[in-house]
């Protein structure tokens, strides 16, 4: 199961980052604040996992280079389980702040944006004196400590403040992210049966109706076993969930108008009871329709980028 988790984390996260929003934002990020950005898929522990082409400032890089940093591996195996449904950030031993900002998809983190690596304040000489015997008990020798003063001495630094408001633009972000990933699992895929992309057409002209499986499975012109079975085959995703995400969906976009009231929003949208809109919202959204509501408006508000539905 563990495996399975993350095989389909690792997807999402390939998706996204081929998506015109997260190639423009990365760019954007890097320009403007000047500190690494990885988008890590949740491997279902606090594992620390040293992914190829992992953006590092040089002091990091050496030290992972011909060895991997043990106490690399302490810092981020605890920022990983600390960070499951909120921002977090930690210290290393070598004084670099480091951030995991969750990207949830619904009620679960599928994955992790990353940044940091920089320090608060100028590096002074005395600074790396501390640093020096933790090197030495790790086994470095005086040639490699010298590099690695040479790379501590050019570390970025952001100070506190700054560094706050870099972390709530990752934030952001991130919610954007969870919008991009329910729209990225609902989207058509071009190597589906042109039976799923029938049934999916079928569903979006009727999605404010009382929809079966079996009235799918007929309109396709199979059975509801087969159906059933092709349609989690190739979307991952049961007949019913489909239905419930693409509606949670319709009704982001409805919410979004102020005077809309949020039965008429459920009902709208092809649910039979409010009970049931705010369940599924709640599943689906990682939120409650009333909160996403009052969250969109403020990010309205404050200027944030409001991902179209």
């Amino acid at each position: 199961m563990k495996s399975t988790t993350v095989e389909t984390n690792t997807r999402l996260v390939n998706k996204i980052k081929a998506s015109n929003l997260y190639r423009s934002y990365e760019k954007a990020f890097h320009a403007v604040a000047g500190v690494p950005l990885l988008l890590q898929p949740a491997h279902g522990s606090a594992e620390f996992v040293l992914e190829e082409g992992c953006p590092q400032n040089a002091f990091c890089r050496l030290l992972n280079r011909d060895r991997n940093c043990g106490e690399c591996a302490r810092t981020h195996a605890g920022l990983m389980r600390t960070t499951q449904e909120k921002v977090e950030s930690t210290c290393c031993f070598a004084g670099f702040a480091e951030t995991a900002v969750p990207v949830r998809f619904g009620e679960k983190t599928v994955a992790y944006l990353r940044t940091g690596q920089v320090l608060h304040h100028e590096p002074k000489v005395g600074d790396f004196r501390g640093v020096v015997g933790h090197l030495r008990r790790e086994g470095y020798d005086d040639e490699e400590i010298q590099k690695l003063h040479e790379a501590y001495m050019e570390t970025k630094v952001v100070s506190e403040k700054n560094y706050q408001q870099v972390v709530t633009l990752l934030a952001i972000f991130s919610l954007q992210l969870s919008n991009l990933i329910n729209q990225l699992v609902l989207a058509k895929n071009d190597t589906e049966p042109p039976m799923i992309t029938r049934a999916k057409e079928f569903i979006r002209q009727r999605l404010t109706d009382r929809l079966s499986l079996e009235e799918v499975a007929s309109a396709v012109g199979v059975s509801s076993f087969y159906f059933c079975k092709l349609f989690k085959q190739t979307t991952g995703m049961t007949f019913t969930e489909y239905v419930n995400r693409k509606r949670v969906e319709c009704a982001k976009s409805a919410l979004l108008k102020p005077y809309a009231r949020v039965t008429e929003v459920a009902f709208g949208v092809g649910y039979q009871s409010l009970s049931q809109f705010n369940r599924s919202f709640l599943k689906y959204a990682g939120e409650s329709p009333t909160q996403y509501r009052k969250r969109m408006q403020r990010a309205s508000r404050e200027g944030g980028e409001i991902l179209a539905c």
